[in-house]
């Protein structure tokens, strides 16, 4: 009995190993897309990441990752059909993983982008139902309304994802720039400096910081922590 299951066992290490090695490959193309997309190389990115693709076909990130290189060029270009492509890449991370956030992300912006407000709209309440237990789609139909001229709805909706979840620094930026628009400058500056406090990385939001201290004659000693629990776009809403 022991001889049988010896090279079942064999068979199994051996399926482990392979699959370990072509996730690290995937991991690595994906990884060295990113660092070209990021410096503006998204032709080069794109072919890092069709190289993750081809060793993992089924994983949702470098599908997403492909949508949003093809929607950034087809912006970039106002090329459509790359635009076309870059929609069938977010819908096939969707259906690998019905609830990958920057797929919904992605997409609700193209659509929103190509005058397809109310499908982009369906799409994100379609994620709110399937997620009720989340602010992530809170924060991306908060945009949306935002974007469409309703503000009062896209604050309910970020003090909505605040309560489920007081230390996402997405939500605590929006609603920082949806103060200020409205002139609550100082509860926007609480918004925004708990916003960086979570997640120090938003040099944009840092500077935006930095203005309005300078405009209101306010020193970050001086400046009163965030400490309660009513939460209250930002200069540039996060939409990635």
């Amino acid at each position: 009995m022991i001889f049988r299951l010896f090279p079942v066992r064999i068979l199994l290490l051996w399926v482990l190993l392979l699959s370990a090695g072509c996730n690290l490959a995937t991991n690595r193309q994906n990884l060295d897309g990113k660092r070209r997309f990021e410096l503006g190389q998204h032709r080069d990115a794109l072919q890092s990441f069709y190289l993750a693709l081809q060793n993992d076909p089924a994983n949702p990130d470098s599908h997403y990752n492909i949508a949003r290189t093809l929607h950034q060029m087809g912006n970039d270009g106002n090329n459509k059909n790359l635009i076309q492509q870059a929609e069938v890449a977010y819908r096939q991370a969707l259906r690998l993983n019905p609830v990958h956030q920057p797929s919904y992300r992605g997409l609700s912006v193209l659509m929103a982008e190509n005058k397809r407000g109310q499908e982009a709209f369906a799409l994100v309440q379609g994620w709110m139902q399937i997620r009720p237990d989340s602010a992530e789609p809170r924060i991306e139909l908060a945009r949306l309304y935002s974007e469409f001229g309703n503000n009062s709805t896209a604050t309910q909706l970020l003090s909505d994802a605040l309560a489920i979840d007081f230390d996402n620094d997405r939500a605590l930026r929006a609603i920082g720039a949806l103060r200020e628009q409205s002139g609550e400058t100082q509860q926007a500056l609480l918004d925004y400096q708990r916003s960086l406090q979570i997640n120090p990385m938003q040099p944009g939001l840092s500077n935006r910081v930095a203005q309005l201290r300078l405009n209101n004659r306010v020193s970050p000693a001086s400046s009163p922590v965030y400490s309660n629990r009513t939460a209250s776009r930002a200069t540039s809403w996060p939409r990635y």
